[in-house]
């Protein structure tokens, strides 16, 4: 893994494929790391791509942006209670780290994947640098609405993500996060999670940085606009149980793309069971490959 400074902001990345294929740059979603992404999926991918991914700022290795002192008041509320007036940054600005992320390794043109919080990153992308997208997949991300339609369940644990506690809870709050993720249609191996979990949260521990991306999310206006200036060959795909983000919300992406397509999963939650992973694969190999030709 490598680290580069863009303007202010270090971003931990690491690249994988061959430098003369086509890009493809991976957004994660609110507080994942780029060891997140399934290793099926990087792997396969960088056969056929040069393959990008990082850890957005406030996760994983990339810069931390902690407030002053004297405005760490917000930490004591849920995420979904905050002050979005205290956000020190919005998905714009986590737009404009890509942009600089690829501008710093001199790649003019890419695909864009991203995953939840990624995806709406990944849309801005494609708005307001159609000239830089070779295609847009927005996976289990949302429309541009400013605000997300969550389960209960949900919502409850995204906020529980952002208050620190010792290792062993920490692990075990993200196993029944997982199992809430996944819908309610799916049966999560807790032990595949407990040691994704461990291996994540070892690697970096900063809930404080999930609650900021989630101020980042929640201080930025509606972007529906601004889909309907993409140009880029988009692929929508989205979970019928996704708790996290209605699926009603990333049709609403779908209506304001011209031309994009879009793929309701059955039984799919908020994550990548292995049976998604296989069914997806194929799919973004030849929206990609026809995207690209």
């Amino acid at each position: 893994m490598a680290r580069i400074k863009t303007t202010d902001i270090s971003l931990e990345y690491e690249i994988f494929g061959a430098k003369h294929a086509n890009t493809v740059i991976l957004i994660q979603g609110l507080g994942m790391q780029l060891i997140d992404w399934p290793e099926t999926l990087i792997s396969t991918l960088s056969k056929s791509f040069q393959v990008i991914i990082f850890d957005n700022r406030d996760s994983g290795l990339s810069s931390k942006i902690p407030h002053p002192e004297a405005q760490q008041e917000p930490y004591l509320h849920d995420m979904s209670e905050c002050d979005v007036s205290k956000s020190l940054y919005n998905l714009h600005d986590l737009a404009e780290d890509v942009i600089n992320l690829a501008n710093t390794l001199k790649v003019d043109a890419f695909h864009l994947i991203g995953f939840s919080m990624g995806g709406m990153i990944a849309q801005l992308l494609a708005a307001k640098f159609p000239t830089r997208i070779l295609s847009l997949v927005s996976l289990l991300s949302s429309g541009g609405q400013a605000n997300m339609r969550s389960t209960p369940d949900a919502t409850k644990r995204m906020n529980i993500s952002c208050h620190r506690t010792n290792l062993s809870d920490a692990i075990d709050a993200a196993v029944i996060s997982d199992a809430i993720f996944s819908g309610r249609k799916n049966i999560c191996d807790p032990y595949q999670s407990k040691a994704a979990a461990r291996k994540a949260i070892l690697r970096s521990y900063c809930p404080e940085g999930t609650y900021r991306q989630g101020l980042a999310i929640r201080s930025t206006a509606s972007r529906q606009s601004l889909l309907t200036q993409i140009t880029a060959p988009t692929l929508i795909i989205h979970g019928e149980e996704d708790p996290c983000i209605h699926w009603q919300q990333a049709a609403e992406a779908h209506n304001l793309i011209k031309g994009s397509q879009f793929w309701l999963v059955k039984d799919l939650g908020h994550d990548f069971p292995d049976w998604f992973i296989r069914k997806l694969i194929p799919s973004l190999l030849n929206f990609l490959d026809k995207s690209t030709n």
